[in-house]
């Protein structure tokens, strides 16, 4: 995490020869402490969409709401772990999966994602949706 920031004499960053301006320690503590809690918090929802009887209580906490966002996010780890999640809730059934599009949900991966990666986790997220229709419509 580099940060460059110029406002003058007084300022809490000191100069660093090798790097230029050096982020003060608590600083870069906090926003490390920031990237681990996103990253926990986006593997914790998509664990929870695995499980059948979480997915209730996952849509009236509004997950897809907190998740979009972090298709967004600048850590692609985090990007690819929120469109799983998505994914797997929207697969559920016709209602998640109808949110995804109102919300649209899908048009924000479609246009967000790195293309050289982005493709393989739309094409999953779309295959996992196809499937889990397929399965329900068999079971019909």
């Amino acid at each position: 995490l580099q940060f460059l920031y110029f406002i003058g004499e007084g300022h809490p960053f000191k100069r660093n020869n090798r790097v230029g301006w050096k982020m003060p320690r608590q600083l870069m503590q906090g926003l490390e402490d920031y990237q681990r809690a996103r990253v926990k918090f986006v593997q914790m929802i998509a664990e929870l969409a695995t499980r059948p009887q979480q997915i209730v209580a996952l849509q009236n906490a509004g997950a897809m709401s907190l998740l979009r966002p972090l298709l967004l996010d600048n850590v692609e780890s985090i990007q690819q772990s929120a469109a799983l999640a998505l994914g797997r809730l929207a697969a559920y059934n016709d209602e998640l999966a109808e949110q995804v599009v109102q919300q649209e949900i899908l048009q924000q991966l479609v246009c967000c994602f790195n293309y050289s990666h982005g493709v393989i986790f739309i094409y999953c997220f779309l295959l996992l949706l196809l499937r889990e229709k397929k399965k329900k419509k068999k079971r019909s």
